[in-house]
């Protein structure tokens, strides 16, 4: 972001073609979507977690393969 920052402030907001065509320049719109991408991962970010259990999505699955491990190894077959 610090990179698009500076190209923005180095070549400005709006940039000229050959033809004279006035466009924005894309490190505007680069720059808005990364924001727009960072934010919610941020938003997401515990500074005062501790190291707790996991609840993401592959924390579940590999609690899920345990589970099922142990009914497999146990002889309790699935129900058809």
């Amino acid at each position: 972001m610090t990179r698009l920052e500076a190209a923005i402030a180095a070549h400005g907001y709006a940039t000229v073609s050959d033809s004279g065509r006035v466009t924005i320049n894309p490190a505007v719109s680069e720059l808005r979507l990364t924001a727009g991408a960072l934010a919610p991962l941020l938003s997401r970010v515990d500074p005062d977690a501790e190291d707790e259990p996991d609840d993401t999505p592959g924390s579940r699955s590999a609690a899920a393969r345990t589970i099922a491990r142990a009914r497999w190894d146990s002889g309790s077959k699935p129900r058809r």
